[in-house]
């Protein structure tokens, strides 16, 4: 009889030790709110040539999709992506409008067709000059990992109505001091491919000649 209760009590024991340790483990997720925006992504040019950027079957070394704009040439077909605004203790978040009378969002830029699927920069900061975007799983652990999938758009208005949505990325938590910015680039690819990168300038002072629109 005193065998059979030390069993249990050590049954017991176990399964509390397990849901404490579970409870210790577990990490606060982000919340993420309806699509903000969904349209075609645009690299605009400041001479006014525009690029539609798309994930559509070009890899990296890893086997990731790499966001292009034209493969060999031929342009490759557009495909709309969707801007999710979402909550997050790490991340920058929605906050009141700009002196101009913008409003800038933060969350997620995800493919439309694959909503799981989240544009993601292959690197971050100082490792690379210039880091390549790829297609990953989006992220909704709310920690330091979400750098890499972390977008700002910029809803200006005319007349009280959305008119265009400013996009760019913000490579650093809330909690940083830093100044690095990140600008829009188009490269050409050693498997001739021409694709999206981001330009990475520690001071905040950078001037690539392109920025990045999503046009509903």
């Amino acid at each position: 009889m005193l065998a059979a209760t030390f069993i249990v009590l050590a049954s017991t024991f176990s399964v509390a030790f397990v849901e404490a340790n579970f409870l210790e483990v577990r990490r606060p997720l982000i919340a993420c709110k309806e699509p903000r925006v969904v349209g075609s992504l645009l690299l605009e040019k400041s001479s006014g040539k525009t690029l539609a950027p798309s994930f559509h079957g070009v890899t990296d070394s890893k086997s990731r999709a790499l966001l292009t704009t034209s493969v060999k040439g031929h342009r490759t077909p557009g495909s709309p992506f969707r801007f999710t605004e979402c909550s997050s203790g790490v991340m920058p978040e929605t906050g009141a409008g700009n002196p101009d009378g913008s409003i800038t969002y933060y969350g997620q830029l995800r493919s439309d067709s694959q909503p799981d699927q989240c544009v993601t920069a292959a690197t971050i900061g100082r490792s690379s000059p210039t880091t390549e975007l790829v297609s990953q799983p989006c992220s909704t652990t709310d920690n330091s990992g979400l750098i890499s999938q972390w977008f700002a758009l910029t809803e200006h208005q005319v007349l009280g109505k959305p008119s265009t949505y400013a996009l760019n990325y913000v490579g650093k938590t809330a909690f940083s001091t830093d100044n690095s910015t990140y600008g829009w680039t188009s490269a050409r690819a050693t498997n001739g491919a021409r694709q999206i990168e981001l330009v990475y300038s520690k001071d905040g002072n950078i001037s690539t000649g392109y920025s990045a629109t999503i046009r509903p």
